[in-house]
This record gives structure tokens, sequence and C-alpha cells, in this order.
């Protein structure tokens, strides 16, 4: 039975800083003042939190209340490569929300994390939360807008937090990227990969002429399917073939096969091909130009 599942991303564009451990031989800040825990919305707006390498993931923070000036809310997002077997990392997102309102976007560049992310991906990956919140205060200035003082307290009287967010990571590929008017296919499946090699081909609906192949015999397939830079297939009909070229034995070799529209929009078909039969034509799609010069693929299990 094949699963399709619909992913869509966004890209907006924010700080990202990495943490790091303080100076041990810096001086240690001291605050005696009362906190008040608060408790914030983080909200992904990526309709889906399955997650490819290189994505972004874009998010909505939100507090529970206006200030009288900007508010600085860190977000942490931290990944468990310890599953993996490597290290775990941590990174910190900072949104500053301007003073009188209580939300702002932003969002998070994935693309730190590798293709050594294992097939079907790994699920709680990654975990996002609302770690923090600092009132920012601008410096005191003369008539002239000179700063009198850079360094004025500021009443900073609240923690945040927030519920965490948990994604699954899939290992994306170059195949994964939208292009402008290109189906980007992308093939995965289960290895050992120095066995089990499965190639792509993309044949007219007819079976009488193929238009594109993939066959690199490492992990992954993949094919820019009307690339503008030095193609321009013709509307119809095609189908797309998965071929057997080695496998570990003649057990059904799992694989995932992902089609990242224009747009970013992904849809995902998942199945076997069987070394036995040799082949598998899963999938087929349409492609239509409209007036404007406009591309559009309509994908569909066959």
């Amino acid at each position: 039975m094949k699963k399709i599942i619909y992913i869509t991303f966004s890209i907006l564009t924010i700080g990202l800083f990495s943490c790091s451990e303080d100076d041990s031989y810096s001086i240690a800040y001291v605050d005696n003042e009362q906190k008040v825990a608060l408790t914030g919305t983080l909200t992904i707006t990526n309709p889906s939190t399955t997650i490819y390498t290189g994505d972004a993931i874009s998010f909505i923070v939100e507090v529970p209340q206006a200030f009288e000036v900007d508010a600085k809310v860190e977000v942490t997002f931290k990944s468990s490569y310890n599953e993996l077997a490597l290290t775990s990392n941590i990174d910190k997102v900072y949104v500053t929300i301007p003073k009188g309102t209580t939300s702002l976007s932003g969002t998070y560049d994935a693309s730190s994390f590798g293709n050594d992310i294992p097939f079907l991906g790994v699920a709680d990956f990654l975990t996002a939360n609302i770690t923090g919140i600092a009132l920012v205060q601008p410096p005191k200035e003369d008539e002239e807008g000179n700063p009198i003082n850079p360094y004025v307290p500021v009443d900073d009287p609240y923690t945040m937090t927030s519920e965490a967010v948990n994604f699954q990571f899939i290992a994306g590929t170059s195949w994964t990227v939208p292009t402008d008017k290109t189906l980007m296919v992308s093939l995965d499946w289960q290895g050992p990969y120095s066995e089990n090699d499965i190639d792509l081909y993309i044949i007219d609906s007819g079976f009488t002429t193929l238009y594109e192949s993939s066959e690199s015999g490492s992990r992954f397939e993949g094919d820019f399917f009307n690339n503008p830079a030095n193609e321009n297939h013709p509307d119809g009909d095609y189908v797309v073939e998965i071929g057997v070229y080695t496998s570990v034995d003649d057990s059904p070799i799992p694989y995932q096969l992902t089609f990242t529209h224009p747009d970013g929009t992904r849809e995902v078909f998942e199945g076997t091909v069987d070394p036995t039969i040799g082949y598998v034509d899963p999938v087929g799609f349409t492609k239509t130009t409209d007036g404007e010069g406009n591309v559009t693929y309509d994908i569909y299990a066959l």
C-alpha cells in the first residue's frame, strides 16, 4: 500500500545564532529581581512538522501581553543528533517583538543537518520551544541624539517558556529544493546501499520515449524534470519508473519517492520494488503550461 503525504514549506528571513558556553573568566551576572513566569506560544506555520534537510522552519512567537519596550524572545532548537551517534546540537533564534505588539514571525534554517539521516528519517529529531525573554530598553539620548548612557538599567522581571514542538526529519537532497517551472524528483530506499542499488527513470505514458534517467550507483537518485536551464519537455503525461540494479536478496526493497513542486509543495509516495520482477511504475504525472507560461504538475498513483 502506498501512502501519500503532502508537505509545504515557506521561506522567511531572521537571524540565527548558535549557543556557546560562557567564558569561565567572565564576571557572573547576578539578577536578584523577582521573576514572573510567562507562557508564550510557539506556532509552526509549516503545514507539516515533517522537515527535509535544507528546509526553513517558519514560526510565529506570541507573548501573552504587550510591553512598553521591545521584547527579545529566545527560541531554542535542539536536535537529537545523539540518536545517530553524532554530536547533539542546540541553536537559538532571537525574535525581537516591537513594543506595543504581541507577536512576530521568524524562521530556522535546517541546512546544517546532513544526509546521514537514515531512510524514512528520524521521529522527534528536533524539538523547538520558547526558552526566554528579555526586555530591550533603548539608551537615553541628549537633544542631539547622542547616547548619554548606553548601559541603561532594564526592568526585566520576566521569564518565558512554551510547549515544545517536535519535528520528524527526512534526508533532503538537491532534488528536494524547489526550482522554477521544474518538478524535482528524489528517490531514497532501504539499504544496505552497497548492495541495494535502484535507479530512476521518467518515460512518456506510451512507454515510447525515455526522457530522464538517474543511475548514480549511490544512495539517492533524482531528477530536475523540465529544468529551464537546459530543457523544455512537452506538456503531457509521464510515468516514473523505479528499476532494481542490484539487491542484497530477493526481498522487496522499500522506497520513498518525493516530488517537490515549483511552489515548494511536496508529495511523497512510499512503496516497495520487487527484485524478482526488477521494476515498478508506481506514479504518473501530467505537465501543463498555461497561457502565461506557468507550469504545473498533477501527480497521481498508478
